[in-house]
């Protein structure tokens, strides 16, 4: 089980490098204590996949506007 740092850095990092797999897993990790931003985030992150068409079997999306709204939804929605 991950803390909620962890958790923020495997997102990071999967966006920084537009790694769907890490992406994917992150979301579905546990977390202690898990906070509302990481369920928020992880329904908006289902919604935006829908929206642009990603595979939900793709090992790689290359899809530079995916990975933007994916961002502007990290950036938004994880507290400062």
């Amino acid at each position: 089980m991950k803390n909620e740092q962890q958790v923020l850095q495997d997102i990071y990092q999967s966006i920084k490098n537009q790694d769907i797999t890490l992406f994917r897993t992150t979301l579905n990790t546990e977390i202690e204590d898990a906070a509302f931003w990481f369920k928020r985030f992880g329904v908006i992150a289902k919604e935006l996949e829908g929206i642009s068409g990603v595979n939900p079997d793709a090992q790689e999306v290359r899809n530079e506007q995916f990975w933007l709204e994916i961002m502007r939804a990290f950036i938004d929605v994880v507290p400062r």
